[in-house]
């Protein structure tokens, strides 16, 4: 069974089924709410995504402060650097089976950050302000897709 039918079974089990007179799916923003934290494979499904798939795969650039050497390179002060975010999320090196997808990666693991192997949406204060409404949004979005509609 795919990721697909297996995060159905476990949103029902989580979410409950409730339904209208006419039988569409029925969500509010409150039960969203009280309910998304709650949805653990759902979670995993969308960071194991964001990971093969990076919304923008280079971060926002960033200009470095003080001269610096990484290896045998040396990069003086005002140099413009760009973190290649999927080249970072891909790697081999960090993730084992970097071509599969493996959403029990994830599992049991808090927020976004897997140190700094896994950083969809950046790092400090250059991070972005809207991460926690992208994930509700995402979480939403994907919930509702996954619950509301047969998938073969």
């Amino acid at each position: 069974m795919g990721t697909v039918g297996y995060a159905k079974p476990s949103g029902d089990s989580e979410v409950g089924s409730s339904r209208n007179r006419r039988g569409r799916w029925v969500t509010t923003a409150s039960s969203a709410n009280r309910t998304l934290p709650n949805l653990l494979y759902l979670h995993s499904v969308i960071m194991e995504m964001m990971r093969m798939y990076p919304v923008g795969p280079l971060l926002v650039p960033h200009e470095s402060s003080e001269e610096f050497r990484v290896g045998r390179y040396r990069a003086p002060r005002g140099t413009m650097l760009l973190i290649n975010l999927f080249a970072i999320q891909n790697d081999p090196k960090y993730w084992p089976d970097v071509l599969k997808f493996k959403s029990e990666r994830f599992e049991g693991k808090e927020g976004v950050r897997d140190g700094y192997k896994m950083m969809p949406f950046g790092l400090t204060r250059r991070g972005c302000p809207a991460e926690k409404l992208a994930l509700c949004t995402i979480g939403l979005t994907l919930g509702s897709l996954i619950r509301c509609f047969e998938w073969n």
